[in-house]
């Protein structure tokens, strides 16, 4: 019985472990259909999380760690927290592409919370 027992709790490890290998072995292509290209004016027109891609320039930093973001539609304010940078420097001249999630609060205007920013191409 005590034999039976340690099999069972063996192969229950083992098959644990190999699940956990498994998980590990996550990458590749992925095809995210959640991103949509959009401009500042379509904005209001999203949901509140909705995930996004713009691309326009950064005029200037209007506080901790929000910026005007400008497009040919229009500016708007954009939340980009220090370790999403990525090592990237931007001046108003340069093109970016940003990625990010729609915040809609009631008591304050519409953001992006940036998640990735890099160099439009």
């Amino acid at each position: 019985m005590k034999k039976i027992l340690m099999l069972t709790v063996a192969a229950l490890f083992a098959t644990t472990i190999n699940a956990s290998a498994n998980d590990t072995d996550k990458g590749g292509f992925q095809n995210n259909n959640k991103q949509q290209m959009v401009t500042v004016s379509e904005i209001e027109q999203l949901k509140d999380g909705d995930y996004v891609v713009m691309q326009g320039t950064i005029l200037e930093k209007t506080g901790d760690e929000t910026y005007n973001f400008k497009d040919n539609t229009g500016t708007m304010l954009i939340e980009i927290d220090g370790d999403d940078w990525a090592g990237i420097t931007v001046t108003p001249n340069d093109i970016v592409i940003i990625e990010g999630e729609v915040d809609k609060n009631m008591m304050n205007p519409t953001v992006i919370e940036v998640e990735e920013i890099r160099m439009a191409k």
